[in-house]
């Protein structure tokens, strides 16, 4: 008996890094009912974030009233889509004790709030009796899914787009079942939103109020970006 195939994996690799994919935004631009996020890692080292988590962990804290250190064309593109109508959630499943990245992640999760972003956390041993899928993905009106493919240690790969309906229909299924029974990240009751035509919505946020706990007063710019991993 032959031992496994690794040929298959290394030309599925192959395929999906040679696959044409649109850029975020615009996928977010085209969007017209609903977009859905759903994250189940524990540490993520994309390009654009390492800077800005580094920087926490050596104390820095986003200025909030400073959007210029911090705003960019990812909340950008979200704050459009939510004033067109478009619901956008992202849930996150995490282990508990939470990791230092979550903990990071956590903190700059307000930027995502003032956004328009609904965002929810699902401890994952609540999560045990839920069929998942086996990577982190965005859905997009409930038909189109853009996957993210990471490295063991969580170095971004590539991204897939897929359109069968079966997919689509898992990850639905799949978030919803997260979404149903995570935990919300809470702002106050009298959050202002201030809309223009091409502004971002400028709520007062308060800290989240969710299970990661945040750490740290020391003031800075590390807001953590978006641009690459959504």
């Amino acid at each position: 008996m032959s031992g496994p195939s690794h040929g298959v994996g290394f030309e599925f690799e192959r395929r999906v890094m040679a696959q044409s994919v649109p850029a975020f935004v615009d996928q977010l631009a085209a969007c017209r009912r609903s977009a859905v996020h759903l994250e189940m890692r524990d540490v993520y080292a994309v390009g654009d974030e390492v800077d800005d988590f580094e920087a926490w962990k050596r104390g820095h804290r986003t200025d909030w009233n400073d959007r210029s250190t911090w705003w960019h064309p990812f909340y950008q593109a979200v704050a459009d889509a939510v004033a067109r109508g478009v619901v956008v959630r992202r849930a996150r499943v995490v282990s508990e004790p939470v990791s230092e990245y979550i903990r990071y992640e956590h903190h700059i999760t307000r930027a995502n709030v003032i956004a328009g972003e609904q965002v929810r956390w699902l401890p994952r041993r609540r999560a045990t009796d839920l069929a998942l899928p086996g990577n982190d993905f965005w859905l997009f009106d409930d038909r189109l899914v853009r996957v993210n493919h990471f490295s063991g240690d969580g170095v971004l790969l590539g991204q897939e787009i897929i359109d069968d309906p079966a997919v689509a229909k898992l990850c639905t299924t799949a978030f919803e079942a997260v979404w149903d029974r995570a935990i919300p990240t809470r702002t106050t009751r009298s959050e202002r939103r201030i809309r223009t035509a091409r502004h971002a919505l400028v709520p007062v946020v308060q800290r989240p109020s969710c299970t990661p706990s945040c750490g740290g007063a020391a003031q800075g710019t590390a807001a953590g970006r978006r641009s690459n991993r959504a």
